[in-house]
C-alpha cells in the first residue's frame, strides 16, 4: 500500500542529505530508562492528530512527536528537526537495529519510532500510529535506522536464596517499616529492573518488600540444603569434636545444612529446631534417604546386640515405640533396629513390630472397670473415671478384648463404642466449692449419693443439663448438682500460702473473734479463694479452718526461707542478737526450730519455736541441721554411767527392751549421753548395747508368786522370785519348747509361758 504524506516534517530533508550510512564510533547517550518505559509512553498519544509543526501532547507532526516521547522518558531533548535527529543519531546497519532506534524515509522525508517485529510507532497524516515497516510502500522510502539513547535492557527477575532470617522494608531504605519476614534459606524472586541504589523488590510467597541485593544478604545457590545422617550423630556445640554433644540425631533421620557456614570442613545443621555443627562428608551426611522404615514395638522389645536370641539385651523399647529399621541388614528374619540413637537387633515379624502404630488414644464412654484378664468374670484391676483418656494397644486383640493402659497400669476392656470412644467426651473440669452433697437426679429432694470434698475436682458433662443440674462425675461414681457459682468453680478453689508471721487465725472473719489457731511463722496453709469476705478468707491448717486476711502482711506465695534445726541441748533464745540481752523463750533439747536465714546479724538469726521468736547464733555448739535425739532400744539389761568411761559409777539400771533416748551431738569417743525415765548417764553407741529396732518383748503379769529358773527347766535353780501381779518382760523369740526368757528388775530368768504363770491382762 502506498503512504501518501501530505505534509513535510518541519524544515523538510533535502534528498541529498539520505546519503548511505557511514558507520561511526558510538555517540548515542546512555541511559537508565529501558524501551519498555519509551514504548509505554509512545503508546498513550495512539489515535492523536497530525498538524505540521506541532511539538505536542495534544498533536504532533513526526519529528515533534519523537521528541516529545523521547524527552518525556528520558528527560533529555533531541532536536527539533528530522534532519537533526538524523545527523544527532549513530547510524545503525539494517539487521542491527533495536527496540528505541529512530527510522527515517525521503520522499517525502519522515521519522518514526522502531518497535520491534518490523514496526514502528509514527505521527503521520492520519494522527500517531503503529505500521507495518515491510509494505510497499515504506519499504520502497526506507533510509535507514539511527541511535541516539542506548536504553537499559530489561533485566528481568532472578532466583535467589536468603542467607540468614531477613526482614524485607517497605521502601528501599533501612528505616521504613517491616514488610514481611523471610526465614533463612528461603527461596525469592529479585526484580533486578527494580534497583535503587542497590535496593531491590523481592518476593517471596505473598509477600513484597525491598532488601539490598548483595550476598551478605542473598546467595545465587541454595542456602540450606537437607541431608540423612549415615550413622547414629553427635552434633557438636562448635565446629571442632573436642566441643559438648549439643544434639543426638538417630541414623537416616533428616537434617537440614547451612551451606553458607562451613568452618575447617564443619557446618551449621539443624534437627528438630535445634542446632549444632558437623562435618559434611558422605561419612556422617548423605544426600539420598536410607532404606529405614518406621516400625512400631507390638510389646515391650528387648533389643539383641547381635541378630540371635542368646546374645546380651543391649536396649529395651517401650510398648508402641517408633524404631527404625534398616530394610538392608536382614541376617534371616532378623533386622538391623535403632531407637533413641543406639541400635540392636530383632526379628521383623508381627509378633514383635507393626508397619502401623499399635498405641491409640481413646476416651471411656462411662465409668469402666477394667479386667484383670480378657473375659467379663476376672477381677476389676482397675476403675477408669467417665471421659478419661486410656491408651490401646491395638496389637492385643482376644475376642473383642484389648490391653488398655491408664495412669501406668494395664487392664482389659471390650473395644467397641459403647465403651470406649475416639472422641474426647464434652466434659470439663470444675472444682467444688465447698463440700458437696451429688444426688441422685437432679432435685434437691433426692438421695444424696456422693459427696465431693471442698476444692476437690471434678467432670462436669455439659451436654447433661436439666435446667441448672447438671451430670456430675468424682472418683468414678456420678450424681447431679447445680453448676452455678455457688457449688462449682472453673479455676481452682483451694490454693496454697505461707505464714509471713506467726499467725492467729480467727473463729470468724473478723479481728475481735476469738482466735481458733495459731500458725507457726513460714507453715504452709490452704486459702478457699472462694470465700471472701471483706477480703477475709477461709484458711486450712492442719485440717482445722480459721479466717484470715489475704494480703501480704499475713500470707504469702512463696515459701519463706526458713531452714529446720534442732537444739543441740536445752537453748535460751535472747530477745535481741546479743548474749546479754534477755532470755524470750526456752528451747528443749533436740526440739525442732525454724531458722530465718534472711536475718542474721553477723552469726545471729532470728529463730522460731512454738509460735514464739528469739535470736540465737547459727553453730554447731547450739543447732544441728540433722535431728539431735534419736530413739534406741536396750539389747539387754544396761548399766547406764555417770561419765563417759566404764570406772565411773553406774548412774541408771535401764532394762532389757526399754526405749531410751541419745543425744547424738554428745559424742565422746564413742560414748553418748543416754536419756532414760527422764534420767541422764552414758552408755557407748553401737549394737552391743543398743539398737535401733525394738525388740520382740511383751508384757505379761504373773498370776501367782513365780521362782524364775537359772535355765529353761524346772530342776534348775531358782535365780529370782516374782511376785504375784508383778509386770514382766518376755522375749518372744528366746522360745525353747514353753519355756521363754524372762526379765524382772533387770534380772533374767527362765518360765514355761501358759495361762497357768504368765498373763497378758494386769490383776
Amino acid at each position: 500500500m502506498k503512504k501518501v504524506l501530505s505534509v513535510l516534517c518541519i524544515f523538510a530533508i533535502v534528498m541529498g542529505m539520505f546519503t548511505p550510512f557511514a558507520i561511526k564510533a558510538s555517540a548515542a547517550t546512555n541511559t537508565n530508562s529501558t524501551f519498555d518505559e519509551l514504548y509505554a509512553e509512545a503508546k498513550k498519544h495512539l489515535g492523536k492528530p497530525y498538524t505540521w509543526g506541532a511539538r505536542g501532547p495534544n498533536t504532533f507532526d513526526c519529528s515533534g512527536y519523537t521528541q516529545y516521547v523521547y524527552k518525556a522518558v528520558t528527560g533529555i531533548k533531541i532536536a527539533d528537526t528530522s534532519a537533526a535527529q538524523y545527523a544527532a543519531a549513530d547510524k545503525v546497519k539494517n539487521g542491527d537495529q533495536k527496540p528505541g532506534d529512530l527510522v527515517y524515509f525521503t520522499e517525502p522525508n519522515h521519522v518514526g519510532i522502531y518497535i520491534g517485529n518490523g514496526q514502528m510507532i509514527n505521527a503521520q497524516d492520519n494522527g500517531v500510529t503503529i505500521d507495518n515497516l515491510n509494505v510497499s510502500y515504506w519499504k520502497q522510502h526506507f533510509v535507514g535506522y539511527g541511535r541516539i539513547f542506548n536504553f537499559s535492557e530489561k533485566k528481568g527477575t532472578k532466583t535467589a536464596y536468603a542467607v540468614s532470617d531477613l526482614n524485607l522494608r517497605s521502601s528501599n531504605n533501612w528505616d521504613s517499616s517491616v514488610a514481611g519476614e523471610i526465614p533463612q534459606g528461603a527461596k525469592v524472586s529479585i526484580d533486578l529492573d527494580s534497583d535503587k541504589n542497590g535496593w531491590c523488590m523481592i518476593t517471596y510467597n505473598n509477600i513484597k518488600g525491598y532488601m539490598l541485593n548483595t550476598n551478605i544478604y542473598f546467595s545465587d545457590t541454595p542456602v540450606i540444603k537437607t541431608y540423612y545422617a549415615k550413622d547414629n550423630l553427635n552434633l557438636r556445640t562448635k565446629a571442632t569434636w573436642d566441643s559438648e554433644v549439643a544434639q543426638k540425631v538417630q541414623k537416616g533421620e533428616k537434617v537440614t545444612v547451612n551451606l553458607k557456614t562451613s568452618v575447617n570442613g564443619w557446618y551449621q545443621v539443624t534437627y528438630g529446631g535445634k542446632t549444632g555443627y558437623m562435618i559434611l562428608n558422605n561419612n556422617y551426611l548423605v544426600e539420598n534417604p536410607l532404606d529405614m522404615q518406621t516400625y512400631y514395638a507390638v510389646g515391650t522389645l528387648n533389643l539383641r546386640s547381635e541378630a540371635k536370641w542368646d546374645s546380651s539385651i543391649n536396649l529395651v523399647v517401650p510398648e508402641g515405640q517408633a524404631v527404625k529399621v534398616e530394610m538392608n541388614t536382614n541376617s534371616g528374619s532378623w533386622y538391623k533396629v535403632t531407637y533413641q540413637n543406639q541400635t540392636g537387633y530383632i526379628p521383623l515379624v508381627d509378633e514383635y513390630l507393626s508397619s502401623t502404630p499399635v498405641l491409640k488414644t481413646y476416651y471411656a464412654k462411662d465409668n469402666l472397670n477394667l479386667r484383670s484378664e480378657t473375659k467379663w468374670d476376672s477381677d476389676v484391676i482397675q476403675k477408669v473415671q467417665k471421659g478419661e483418656k486410656v491408651t490401646v494397644n491395638l496389637k492385643t486383640s482376644v475376642n473383642g478384648w484389648y490391653q488398655l493402659t491408664y495412669n501406668g497400669k494395664k487392664g482389659y476392656m471390650i473395644l467397641n463404642d459403647n465403651y470406649l470412644v475416639e472422641k474426647a467426651l464434652n466434659m470439663k473440669t470444675y472444682y467444688a466449692v465447698s463440700n458437696l452433697n451429688l444426688r441422685s437426679g437432679a432435685k434437691w429432694d433426692s438421695d444424696i449419693s456422693q459427696v465431693v470434698p471442698e476444692g476437690k475436682a471434678v467432670k462436669v458433662e455439659m451436654d447433661t443439663n436439666e435446667g441448672s443440674w447438671f451430670k456430675v462425675t468424682y472418683d468414678n461414681k456420678t450424681g447431679y448438682m447445680p453448676l452455678s457459682d455457688l457449688y462449682l468453680s472453673e479455676t481452682a478453689v483451694l490454693k496454697t500460702y505461707y505464714a509471713k508471721d506467726n499467725l492467729n487465725l480467727r473463729s470468724e472473719a473478723k479481728w475481735d473473734s476469738e482466735i481458733s489457731q495459731i500458725v507457726e511463722k513460714g507453715e504452709k496453709v490452704t486459702i478457699n479463694s472462694k470465700t471472701s469476705i471483706n477480703g477475709w478468707y477461709e484458711v486450712t491448717y492442719g485440717s482445722k479452718k480459721g479466717y484470715m486476711v489475704l494480703n501480704e502482711n499475713y500470707l504469702v506465695d512463696q515459701p519463706l526461707n526458713l531452714k529446720n534445726y534442732y537444739a543441740v541441748n536445752t537453748l535460751n533464745l535472747r530477745s535481741e542478737a546479743k548474749w546479754d540481752s534477755s532470755t524470750s523463750q526456752v528451747v528443749p533439747e533436740g526440739a525442732k526450730v525454724k531458722v530465718e536465714m534472711d536475718t542474721n546479724n553477723g552469726n545471729w538469726f532470728k529463730v522460731t519455736y512454738d509460735n514464739k521468736t528469739g535470736y540465737m547464733p547459727l553453730n554447731d555448739l547450739y543447732l544441728s541441721d540433722t535431728v539431735v535425739l534419736k530413739t534406741y532400744y536396750a539389747k539387754d539389761n544396761l548399766n547406764l554411767r555417770s561419765e563417759a568411761k566404764w570406772d565411773s559409777k553406774i548412774s541408771l539400771i535401764v532394762q532389757k527392751g526399754e526405749k531410751v533416748t541419745v543425744n547424738l551431738k554428745t559424742s565422746v569417743n564413742g560414748w553418748y549421753q543416754v536419756t532414760y525415765g527422764g534420767k541422764t548417764g552414758y552408755m557407748l553407741l553401737n549394737d552391743n548395747y543398743l539398737v535401733d529396732q525394738p525388740l520382740n518383748m511383751k508384757t505379761y503379769y504373773a498370776v501367782n508368786a513365780l521362782n524364775l529358773r537359772n535355765e529353761a527347766k524346772w530342776d534348775s535353780d531358782i535365780n529370782q522370785i516374782v511376785p504375784a501381779g508383778a509386770a514382766v518382760k518376755v522375749e518372744m523369740d528366746t522360745n525353747n519348747g514353753v519355756w521363754y526368757k524372762v526379765t524382772y528388775q533387770n534380772k533374767t530368768g527362765y518360765m514355761p509361758l501358759t495361762d497357768d504363770y504368765l498373763t497378758l491382762t494386769a490383776k
